[in-house]
């Protein structure tokens, strides 16, 4: 009777390199269709304020707007380049985050502060339009687990 039990070792590794490679693969492919729905994601929040950009300024070029037209025109390019400029940041900030760059350290962080402030900035900007501006907050402080400096980007506070 012929005994093959040397070759035990060299098959269980390879079946165990198999069984590696299989889970790898399994791996790669679910990253790779993740990827695939962040990018169409990404597309779908680039396009709209891209179409918005180049509506306005197609009509500006065609020059048959009013005073009137023009200037909210003006308004809603500036306020999606401001949305988009806001996307490349986060995208930035990911890409960093993700390849060490930046080390993300979350902390207790007082939002009810960030509230606060944004209220400040914004109200001279209310007031002129006729707008009062209430703040109402259940409880004096307002703890969060985050990062203050991407709290503050968030709120538009820099």
């Amino acid at each position: 009777m012929l005994s093959f039990d040397c070759m035990d070792e060299p098959v269980h590794q390879l079946r165990a390199l198999l069984a590696n490679e299989r889970t790898a693969r399994i791996e790669a492919e679910r990253d790779g269709r993740l990827k695939d729905e962040f990018l169409e994601a990404l597309g779908h929040e680039l396009r709209a304020p891209l179409n918005a950009i180049l509506g306005w300024s197609r009509l500006m070029e065609l020059g048959r707007l009013g005073v009137e037209e023009t200037r909210s025109g003006g308004e809603t390019i500036a306020r999606n380049a401001r949305a988009l400029a806001h996307i490349v940041d986060d995208l930035l900030d990911l890409s960093a985050v993700s390849t060490g760059k930046i080390r993300v350290d979350p902390e207790e962080t007082d939002i009810c502060e960030i509230v606060e402030a944004a209220l400040d900035i914004l109200q001279s900007s209310a007031a002129s339009k006729g707008v009062v501006l209430e703040k109402h907050l259940a409880t004096p402080g307002c703890l969060v687990f985050g990062t203050l400096n991407g709290c503050n980007r968030w709120s538009g506070i820099s």
